[in-house]
């Protein structure tokens, strides 16, 4: 008897209560929206993409507290030609978390 492996064609990913649908929308500005500045109160997100996954974490920063939230996220399209309506779950993460998983998806 061989060791089972998960493949796709064996793994099932069920509908759940936790994850939602987002309708994404993006958009290319040439510059700041007239009346704001680059010193108005922001957030700073930074994606990093696990490669070959439907995952990511994602930090969000604001640079006024220095304060930190990061989020481990599983997203992807019910249907491949339409990108703008995927499903999306979150976990938040703790520093360790954020650490360990970083760690591991480099290696």
């Amino acid at each position: 008897m061989g060791v089972a492996r998960l493949t796709d064609l064996n793994t099932v990913v069920p509908d759940s209560k936790y994850a939602r649908v987002e309708r994404e929308r993006r958009y290319l500005l040439p510059d700041l929206p007239e009346g704001l500045t680059r010193a108005d109160h922001h957030l700073q997100i930074t994606d990093n993409y696990i490669t070959g996954t439907r995952l990511r974490i994602r930090k969000v920063r604001d640079p006024r507290t220095n304060k930190w939230v990061v989020k481990f996220t599983q997203k992807f399209a019910v249907n491949g030609e339409d990108l703008s309506h995927t499903i999306i779950t979150n976990t938040y993460l703790n520093a360790i978390e954020a650490e360990t998983l970083e760690e591991e998806s480099v290696t």
